[in-house]
């Protein structure tokens, strides 16, 4: 099973206070949007909580005029047994409406969530590539 909380706004400095319970509770995943900013992260990279760590998923800007200098995205989570894939889709004004951005996949293992990529990355729509959706 895995657990999640959805929150609309995640700062940093709450994040923090509450990783303790998060570990507690063994919650995998983290998602919010309201920085706008398109973002992925395991949660041990900042904090250290033996045994436990979860990933943080910010999405980016949907449908608001509120973008940060990134293409409007959505996310879409891909969950299995003990893995959880991250595919970030770009929508465009052109012809090719919906393409897939970047991507992030991570594994369960005993010391939390861990990536699966070569190297970890933070997405940004910058870095499309720009592949269209079908």
């Amino acid at each position: 099973m895995t657990r999640l909380i959805l929150g609309h706004a995640v700062r940093r400095e709450l994040l923090g206070g509450a990783q303790a319970a998060m570990a507690e509770c063994d919650v995998d995943l983290l998602l919010s949007g309201d920085l706008h900013i398109t973002h992925t992260a395991v949660t041990a990279s900042r904090y250290k909580l033996t045994g436990h760590s979860a990933l943080i998923v910010q999405a980016g800007t949907a449908i608001s005029t509120r973008g940060r200098c990134e293409a409007n995205s959505f996310d879409c989570l891909r969950i299995g047994h003990g893995r959880i894939g991250v595919e970030q889709i770009l929508l465009n004004l052109g012809p090719q409406y919906l393409t897939l951005g970047d991507a992030s996949h991570f594994q369960r293992t005993a010391a939390g969530w861990e990536s699966r990529d070569p190297a970890s990355r933070v997405r940004r729509a910058e870095s499309s590539t720009g592949r269209t959706l079908s």
